[in-house]
């Protein structure tokens, strides 16, 4: 049987470690199938384009093995080019449900020079056994913005999340910025690689999360400065804050350098909750239970203010409902 290899990270370290690649592996394909996605797409007609797929050169973070899986498994297909110049939205929405309980997509996007799109692809719904993947390719042309959010809130057993982007042209940037909860027994890995090959490029890859419960969580972030990444600067970071004893959260910053004039940096901040604030919150009547809720929902406000005004009450209500009171 081949071995599957998910979320690799670029330059291995020891395997007692635990992440040299993630401890999740690809679902079983249903005895009928995964049957029709249900899917919606709103999008400004009349400045995208419908394309063939194909165009991709790039590896995902999550590897050969998941790409593969997802290209020969989607239900759900769409692959646009928006035209030179273009502002606008596309609003993606998946729901599992009974009678879809299974949404599998791939999508790519073309953007041309100077166009600037957002892409919003939400995740809702959820029964006994769904599944959810995606694999989402995007090229920009010179002075073209793309932004891509994806918001899932599911009650999901496992999570696995690749990204890898590469900068080759002179000035390009790359931010991710990712948000996690993880709860009981759930296994959450994370992976997102910049690879910097062109001159003054910029990439920015940070995180934040809360993990209860025996959660596991691994996540990795990778700058890698090729040669010829004049100039080039990487900045990753983490902050993570544990309301369990029991979580098991492992952290990978790895930097690769392979030009000399760069700069790279990475940190990490894990710990508890900070029982002077606490101390602090109990002064002002707020109990143990209402300031943890607070305290953990600071850490992704962050990202959850870029969000349109009703994606973002939503994922804020998803939110509260998970977090412990």
């Amino acid at each position: 049987m081949t071995k599957t290899i998910l979320n690799p990270l670029p330059a291995p370290t020891w395997n007692r470690l635990g992440v040299n690649q993630a401890n999740i592996s690809l679902p079983e394909i249903p005895a009928k199938g995964w049957g029709e996605s249900s899917t919606r797409v709103d999008a400004p007609i009349d400045s995208i384009q419908l394309e063939c797929p194909g165009f991709s050169a790039l590896e995902s973070g999550g590897g050969a093995d998941l790409d593969r899986f997802l290209r020969e498994n989607a239900n759900f297909h769409l692959h646009l080019a928006v035209k030179e110049g273009t502002e606008g939205m596309i609003l993606i929405q998946h729901t599992l449900e009974e009678d879809h309980p299974h949404a599998i997509a791939h999508l790519s996007l073309r953007a041309r020079p100077h166009s600037k799109i957002t892409v919003i692809e939400v995740i809702r719904g959820g029964v006994s056994g769904s599944i959810h993947g995606s694999l989402a390719e995007i090229q920009a042309g010179e002075k073209a913005e793309v932004t891509l959010i994806q918001l899932q809130m599911l009650s999901a057993a496992s999570v696995l999340s690749g990204g890898k982007c590469l900068l080759p042209g002179t000035g390009s940037a790359f931010e991710a910025r990712t948000i996690y909860y993880g709860d009981g027994d759930t296994v959450l890995d994370f992976s997102d690689t910049a690879v910097h090959t062109g001159r003054k490029t910029r990439s920015e890859i940070h995180a934040a999360g809360v993990l209860d419960g025996n959660c596991q969580k691994t996540l990795r972030g990778t700058i890698d400065f090729r040669r010829g990444a004049v100039q080039g600067v990487g900045h990753e970071s983490e902050d993570v804050l544990l309301l369990s004893p029991d979580v098991r959260n492992r952290t990978a910053p790895l930097i690769l350098c392979g030009e000399e004039q760069v700069e790279g940096q990475h940190a990490a901040s894990i710990g508890r909750l900070d029982e002077a604030m606490l101390y602090y919150m109990a002064s002002r009547g707020i109990g143990e239970g209402e300031a943890r809720r607070l305290l953990a929902l600071a850490k992704f406000a962050p990202v959850l203010d870029a969000l349109p005004p009703d994606l973002r009450c939503e994922a804020e209500s998803y939110l509260e409902r998970r977090l412990p009171s």
